[in-house]
């Protein structure tokens, strides 16, 4: 019964781990977007939650107030909220 208990906590751990470690490899190889310079295409293809109507808003809002510095200035283009700011903040760049 203990072994059995054990090689089914060995195994769960394991497939926990593979899925950590897969989560990890999918972090790194998301495309970055460089919010300053991507396109409306671009930024409705790449960002989680962003249709053309949020990214025409992006690229409207940069037009007008100039280069994003970071997550907060996001904040302020209209149709884009705290929960798509959190699904894309990895893949974020600000140059």
């Amino acid at each position: 019964m203990i072994k059995r208990l054990l090689t089914a906590l060995i195994l769960i751990c394991g497939i926990y781990n593979i899925n950590v470690i897969a989560a990890e490899k999918m972090q790194e190889s998301m495309p970055k977007v460089n919010v300053n310079t991507a396109s409306v295409e671009e930024l409705s293809i790449n960002l989680y939650g962003v249709g053309e109507a949020t990214a025409k808003a992006i690229v409207k809002y940069r037009k007008e107030h100039g280069k994003f510095k970071n997550v907060d200035d996001l904040d302020k283009v209209k149709n884009i909220g705290r929960r798509v700011l959190e699904k894309n903040k990895d893949i974020f760049v600000f140059e």
